[in-house]
This record gives structure tokens, C-alpha cells and sequence, in this order.
């Protein structure tokens, strides 16, 4: 299995248009659940800007909805990543359980814009 894709990896670029992939992060780091949020953060951070690497963070509101999480989504605005809504409370959308009332009370709960 390794070989055909490795071997896919070798050939399919020819054939392929797109020049570009999408790295997406979801969650954030809890800083009060994570005592390394903020080192993991700016390794990953480190690692994406040593390669000149964009990605997107779409963190979970209930993450991040404390200062010290949100400085952690700051610094991903500042490295000039984008940052999208991973819903406040991580539920599928799709759920039944999912009330769209709460999700948006959630949102809510977060600044509508993180200024850096």
C-alpha cells in the first residue's frame, strides 16, 4: 500500500492542476486544560513559518473563550493565518441535538473580532 502511494505522490503531479493544499487546524489549544498551550502553539506557529506555511485555525469557542485562549488565536492572526468558527460547544451540526438558538448564544460568549 506504502508503494502505491508513494508511487501516486511521484506521478500524480503531473496530471494534477491544482498547485496548492489547505492545512486546517481545528480546536485551539485550552489553555487551562493544556499546561503547554501556549509552547505547543508557538512550536506549531514556528514550525508553519519556517517553511512559509498559511494555514487556517478554526477553534472551538469553549476553548478559547478565557484571555489566555484567545491570545493564542491572536497569535495565529498575527503569523497572517486565517481564523474561521469551529462552533462554541464542538457539536456536529448535523446533530439532532444541536439547537441553533444555543449555538448562536455560544458564539456570543466570543468577540466578534479579535484585533491584533
Amino acid at each position: 500500500m506504502f508503494r502505491l502511494f508513494l508511487a501516486a505522490l511521484l506521478v500524480l503531479p503531473q496530471f494534477v492542476a491544482a498547485q496548492a493544499v489547505s492545512f486546517t487546524f481545528d480546536d485551539g489549544f485550552d489553555p487551562r486544560k493544556d499546561p503547554r498551550a501556549v509552547e505547543w502553539n508557538r512550536a506549531l506557529l514556528s514550525a508553519l513559518a519556517q517553511h512559509h506555511v498559511e494555514a487556517m485555525l478554526f477553534p472551538a469557542g469553549r476553548n478559547v473563550d478565557v484571555a489566555s485562549g484567545l491570545e493564542l488565536v491572536k497569535d495565529w492572526a498575527r503569523a497572517g493565518h486565517a481564523i474561521g468558527n469551529h462552533t462554541f460547544s464542538h457539536r456536529s451540526l448535523g446533530s439532532a441535538r444541536v439547537v441553533p438558538e444555543r449555538s448562536i448564544r455560544g458564539n456570543r460568549r466570543l468577540p466578534a473580532r479579535c484585533s491584533v
